[in-house]
């Protein structure tokens, strides 16, 4: 049978103490990396994006051949960014099969789908064919297709109309089923 020293537990009680230390630590780098980790709002919101993808297929009448990709645009923090790219990455939507491309709003020569976090950015869209989502819009944004809102704590889309029939664009009626319909 084997006694425990005093010296023997002193060393156990210090190697303790230093697991628990490390663990600690690891405690808080993994809480402040989750500070700068995207919301579950936000990843709701990039899921959304992706399927909008699925279901609008986008005409473009002067076009001799369809794009191979359809262009997500976004104006959104690089967290956003990522995780959207992420996301679809790999994947392809519609009859057409077409891939998913993530792009910078900033950085963009080309946008089928734009999302903009702020009503201002609307303003300054150079994208007159693309189909605009715009984030909880609590102003008027007469350009937007799509705009994100939430209620009772969830994330809903709603859908003007108006605006969606006056790009080359058919949206699914499943994806119609799913929102709030704006008929203005």
């Amino acid at each position: 049978m084997h006694r425990l020293t005093e010296k023997k537990f002193l060393h156990l009680v210090g190697l303790l103490l230093a697991y628990i230390a490390i663990c600690v630590g690891l405690l808080i780098q993994s809480s402040a990396f989750a500070a700068v980790e995207l919301s579950r709002e936000y990843k709701l919101k990039a899921t959304y994006l992706f399927n909008f993808t699925k279901y609008i297929e986008w005409q473009d009448p002067r076009a001799t051949e369809t794009s191979a990709s359809v262009q997500v645009c976004v104006d959104a923090p690089r967290e956003f960014f990522e995780f959207l790219s992420e996301l679809t990455a790999g994947r392809v939507v519609g009859d057409l099969r077409q891939s998913v491309e993530v792009v910078s709003l900033e950085r963009a020569t080309d946008c089928d789908l734009i999302f903009v976090r702020q009503a201002e950015v609307l303003e300054d869209l150079i994208f007159p064919d693309a189909v605009v989502v715009a984030d909880s819009c609590t102003s008027d944004c007469p350009q937007a297709s799509i705009i994100f809102y939430i209620d009772s704590s969830r994330v809903r889309f709603e859908i003007n109309l108006e605006k969606i029939r006056s790009l080359n664009v058919v949206v699914s009626s499943d994806l119609l089923k799913l929102a709030r319909i704006n008929p203005s």
